[in-house]
């Protein structure tokens, strides 16, 4: 009993220390960077299927980037839509977009970005997903304002579109809270994931990271992999995480539970893949606090809820603040507490499978 309020005592610790950081950390985040000298072009990829709803808003939204690419690859993966259509339908007009087809028995989004990279004509990519936006006419500036030579990658942030629904604002805070934290752990120098949606890069260190991983047959996107390939070539600080509005790109959410569910799974699918100590190590330091605060709840449940509710009360202000001061998003506090009490016991099971798939990977993971 003892051990389990320690434990929780360091827990909500913790907490308060990540608070103290946020609110020093957001009094220098509005410095205004400039485009290095060193970066004079770059080429946009993005992979796709079946996307024809999202075409004409991403493709115009790039068309008034006031940073324009010198070229656009579009990589279609065998769309039965519009989406091959629409596409080359804006390259009329768009003269730097490309579309370019997977060839036939091949697909998946490694491919995808692995057959985009052949028609890919700069040194430095940027990639989206088919289904987000940039939120500024400045996305493009400001992720390569964050380029220099000891840089392999620059991730920016990627958030929900709000909508109105009350499952929908508790699944935009608790998708806020998933990306928040990925870039709160990089403010600490453990980058735990990045997202191939809004990801700037060097083609020839991915083109490298392919050579070398080839015996990963997964068709997946290779988003957090290449980040931990770069990691173990060039060190923690080759990879930075951008906590700034500017850089941020939104996609859309899944409109209810099951389909969330099956959001969540999937990505937890793919965990084991991503394997590294710190990463094991903070999932099971994680899981080990989340046993504690449960178990303290059936020992002793007045003060289980005290403390459950403290540290819920911290969480949801790190998150409130790091939303509204580092990524100018439209968060409620009220609602990221909501999110973290209703998404918490599920979020303990996830973990919970999340440590088991590590365990069970761990001695057959694939160096690359």
């Amino acid at each position: 009993m003892q051990l389990f309020e320690w434990v929780i005592y360091f827990y909500v610790g913790f907490n308060f220390f990540l608070l103290i950081v946020i609110i020093l950390k957001s009094s220098v985040i509005n410095e205004t960077p400039t485009k290095p000298e060193n970066v004079n072009s770059f080429s946009i990829l993005i992979a796709s299927k079946n996307e024809e709803q999202n075409v004409n808003q991403l493709l115009y939204a790039l068309s008034q980037q006031k940073l324009q690419p010198t070229n656009i690859v579009w990589v279609d993966d065998h769309s039965s839509d519009k989406t091959p259509l629409l596409v080359s339908e804006w390259g009329k007009k768009l003269h730097v977009l490309k579309l370019v087809q997977l060839p036939e028995g091949i697909t998946g989004k490694r491919y995808a970005w692995e057959e985009g990279m052949k028609h890919v004509s700069t040194s430095l990519v940027l990639t989206i997903d088919a289904d987000c936006i940039p939120v500024t006419e400045t996305w493009t500036f400001f992720m390569l304002s964050h380029w220099n030579e000891k840089i392999r990658l620059v991730g920016g942030g990627v958030f929900g579109i709000k909508e109105n629904s009350i499952f929908s604002k508790c699944a935009y805070h608790e998708h806020a809270i998933v990306v928040m934290l990925g870039h709160i752990a990089a403010m600490l120098s453990f980058p735990l994931y990045v997202s191939g949606a809004n990801m700037l890069f060097r083609k020839e260190d991915f083109m490298h990271y392919l050579k070398t991983s080839k015996l990963l047959k997964s068709p997946y996107g290779d988003d957090t992999l290449f980040m931990n390939y770069l990691i173990r070539r060039y060190g923690k600080n080759s990879v930075k995480l951008i906590n700034d509005y500017r850089t941020i790109v939104l996609t859309y959410l899944p409109d209810g539970f099951s389909s969330w569910k099956n959001q969540r799974l999937r990505w937890l699918s793919k965990t084991h893949m991503f394997i590294s100590s710190y990463i094991f190590w903070f999932t099971f330091i994680i899981l080990l606090m989340d046993i504690s605060v449960y178990g303290l709840l059936f020992i002793m449940p007045l003060k289980g809820v005290i403390l459950l509710l403290i540290k819920n009360l911290i969480q949801a202000k790190i998150f409130y603040l790091t939303g509204k001061k580092f990524f100018n998003l439209e968060v409620n506090y009220a609602w990221f507490l909501i999110s973290i009490l209703f998404f918490g016991v599920i979020h303990f099971i996830l973990s919970l499978k999340n440590l088991v798939n590590l365990l069970n990977h761990s001695r057959h993971r694939v160096t690359i």
